[in-house]
């Protein structure tokens, strides 16, 4: 009798998971193993290095020198197999795995254009990018490989859409489309981080770049899955903590890079191996940075050291996946001073978070669910801001506990895909110190569902989403200053409709509308004093209601062989829009006074991205994105970027690649009262590298020199532009290797 002869689903199960964890199975067993060579579609040699996948059984391998990948003991059946190799084509493909052990070969075809794999965020389930409503943008691969940096904001830079908005090199965070702070959301893994990047231009966030997989950057205000706030989008760090695929042997990576224009080093390791049903996961990270050289001298207290350490444990057996992890991190970095209201000498940080997250899966189908997942993820935040001589100045709290549970609907007929889900989040807030915020208990509950139909050749998504949100002082009192401090409640309707019409040889346009929300934060309803690190003095406003933006997109997209395209229009129209307006006052302790106010605020802009294979080796690619934004009565908003836009030509095999670019800004003179203007710049940059694979072993370098005249220029969403312009020239080396 073979294991498929087991007719009763829970006692087959038993036994597969009596195999999993004693390591045998009876003679009889109908597994077998499965074997492939992956070859160069043109020359017919071996390609090294593929990670091959398959997803619905949680298992990984990679080919060795010869090209050969192994699987044991799969059972026969139809798979889905997925296979990704920095330099190819990705290919994901059905095989039949027979009952005698299977010997197949599969072909990879070698193109210097990036082809990013499944999308994860903002989407029921992973779609390819073609196949996305929303304006979508992946960095990984070479393209991570190639623009990896300190910050996940600086790595993104040059994607279209995304600016950066910094107070010193360890601030710098993305800004989408202008909208900036807690309305765009940082993901980890999917899930919040947890830290208070989003309320402050001085507060840093607490992710970490060098040992993403991925980066996805979703643009608009429609990522219902992940948060009904994001009303300028979502930027997801794809770590896999929790390991979702289970290896066939140990994989392992070492990332080193470090940079002149600051005297700095960085490394990042990360180990998986797996174990009977089990897979680890070890990560470690560190860096450290002096103080950045600009072309008209040192940038004083723009220093930054961090560590991190992860651990992860996954279990796979039978059609369940589940696990833990933990995430530790710290950071000490310098915010620069020399600014109206700035210490002279700058303000010290110091950050540490504890990080811990369960996930459980289930594959089983349930009714018309095909797929159900539970989430939970705790925090614990602590962010002290030191004043010169170690004087503590303003302390940041924040404890958090989130559980999150869907479910996936089988598609059948025109439905294709569908989730539905609930969440809750609870959220402690402390303030201490100088900055007069009381301590706040946070409670926010929602529940969503999004569908997708496909009406060949039409896609059409629809989704719902309902939130509601308490924030509770500790204390309730009426302030002479900002009025009656006490519990508000907040509750919003978001909703997204979307279209995508495919005509066919990759080509396809697509709109949508969307609406929005955000609730303030505790920060704007109840600040009263002085942040000395932002070098601010912030008065909250407690009447403030939430933010409600609609969201209109129209989209062009080509994706083919030799031409990737798209083309973005978009308006956002918010209702409550939030932000310190500047009073022109400045405080009893010389501190420039900001309130926090809600008016009526309009964006509206396009961006657009190109790579165009002009020869077979050689790619000219390019990035254009434009916002203006204005109250209603057509008042400019501040920190508003500017045009900006990256061209590069890139010659590039899978052995090696050469880029030249450059970037650049237009000037910047629509600006709100007291905010300054900048001038427009142009910024060239050469990057160069080798990748190789030898005794098992991939390995990749590069070099870069960006700002190679060493111009001095100025970002309009620096906050200290004032005193200084942006780093000089800077050449940097990156050498990666994997196992």
């Amino acid at each position: 009798m073979g294991f498929r002869s087991f007719s009763h689903p829970t006692l087959r199960r038993n036994v597969w998971t009596l195999w999993l964890w004693l390591g045998f199975l009876p003679a009889v067993s109908s597994a077998t193993d499965f074997e492939g060579r992956v070859e160069d579609d043109e020359s017919g040699e071996a390609v090294p290095g593929v990670d091959v996948r398959l997803p619905e059984l949680d298992r990984t391998s990679v080919t060795d020198a010869f090209g050969i990948f192994h699987f044991h003991d799969v059972e026969p059946g139809r798979y889905r197999l997925d296979m990704l190799r920095i330099g190819y084509r990705n290919e994901h493909l059905t095989v039949e795995m027979e009952g005698a052990e299977s010997k197949k070969r599969f072909l990879l075809h070698a193109t210097p254009l990036e082809v990013p794999g499944l999308i994860v965020t903002g989407v029921v389930d992973g779609r390819l990018p073609g196949e996305v409503v929303r304006p979508t943008e992946v960095v990984s691969g070479r393209r991570l490989s190639r623009q990896l940096s300190d910050t996940v904001a600086k790595t993104l830079e040059g994607t279209a859409g995304v600016t950066i908005a910094h107070f010193g090199p360890a601030t710098s965070k993305p800004t989408i489309r202008g909208l900036s702070g807690d309305r765009v959301l940082m993901l980890q893994d999917g899930e919040r981080v947890g830290d208070v990047a989003g309320s402050g231009a001085d507060h840093a966030s607490a992710t970490e770049v060098l040992s993403a997989e991925r980066i996805e950057v979703v643009r608009g205000p429609a990522a219902l899955i992940h948060g009904g706030n994001a009303l300028g989008g979502v930027v997801n760090v794809v770590t896999r903590d929790i390991p979702h695929l289970r290896p066939d042997h140990t994989h392992a990576s070492v990332t080193v890079r470090g940079e002149t224009v600051t005297p700095s080093g960085a490394l990042g390791a990360h180990l998986l191996h797996a174990f009977g049903p089990a897979t680890l996961r070890l990560e470690g990270t560190a860096r450290r940075a002096g103080d950045v050289q600009t072309p008209v001298g040192v940038l004083m207290s723009s220093d930054v050291q961090k560590e991190g350490l992860a651990l992860g444990l996954g279990f796979s057996q039978d059609a369940a996946h589940g696990g833990g992890s933990y995430r530790f991190h710290h950071s000490n970095y310098g915010v620069p001073g020399g600014m109206v209201g700035g210490h002279p000498d700058g303000v010290r940080i110091d950050v540490v978070q504890h990080r811990a997250g369960l996930l459980l899966e289930s594959h089983d189908a349930i009714g018309p669910f095909c797929h159900g997942k539970f989430t939970a993820t705790g925090s614990s935040y602590r962010q002290d801001e030191f004043e010169a001589g170690g004087i503590l100045g303003t302390h940041f709290g924040v404890d958090a506990l989130e559980g999150r549970a869907l479910l996936d609907i089988e598609g059948s007929g025109l439905l294709a895909d569908g989730t539905v889900g609930t969440g809750l989040r609870w959220e402690s807030n402390t303030v201490a110190g100088q900055l007069d915020t009381p301590a706040s208990q946070e409670v926010a509950g929602t529940a969503y569902g999004v569908l997708g139909w496909s009406l060949a050749p039409f896609k059409l998504d629809l989704g719902l989403r309902f939130d509601t949100h308490q924030i509770r002082p500790d204390d309730h009192f009426v302030s002479a200053t900002i009025g009656e401090v006490r519990t508000r409640t907040f509750s919003a309707l978001s909703g997204a409709i979307g279209g995508l019409l495919n005509f066919g040889q990759g080509w396809s346009v697509g709109a949508s509308l969307s609406r929005a929300y955000r609730a303030p934060s505790p920060a704007e309803l109840f600040s009263e004093g002085p942040h000395l690190a932002a070098y601010t003095f912030e008065v909250g406003n407690p009447e403030l209601d939430i933010e409600a933006g609609f969201g209109l997109d129209a989209l062009a997209r080509i994706d083919r062989e030799h031409l990737q395209m798209e083309v973005a229009l978009f308006q956002n129209r918010i209702s409550g829009y939030i932000y310190p307006r500047a009073t022109g006052e400045i405080s009893r302790l010389q501190l420039p006074i900001y309130q926090y106010v809600g008016e009526q605020a309009q964006f509206s802009g396009l961006e657009g991205r190109l790579a165009w294979l002009l020869w077979p080796d050689l790619v000219l690619e390019g990035t254009l994105s434009y916002v203006r934004a204005e109250l209603e009565g057509g008042e400019p908003l501040p920190w508003i970027p500017p045009l900006t836009g990256r061209l590069a030509l890139r010659w590039e095999t899978a052995a090696y690649f050469f880029e030249g670019a450059v970037s650049g800004a237009g000037s910047q003179s629509r600006v709100a009262e007291f905010e300054t203007p900048t001038d427009g710049y142009l910024v060239p940059q050469l990057v160069t590298g080798l990748r190789w694979f030898a005794s098992g072993v991939l390995q990749q370098v590069s070099l870069s020199v960006e700002n190679l005249w060493n111009s001095e220029y100025r970002n309009h969403l620096s906050r200290v532009k004032e005193v200084a312009p942006e780093p000089g020239r800077n050449v940097y080396l990156v050498y990666k290797m994997e196992i």
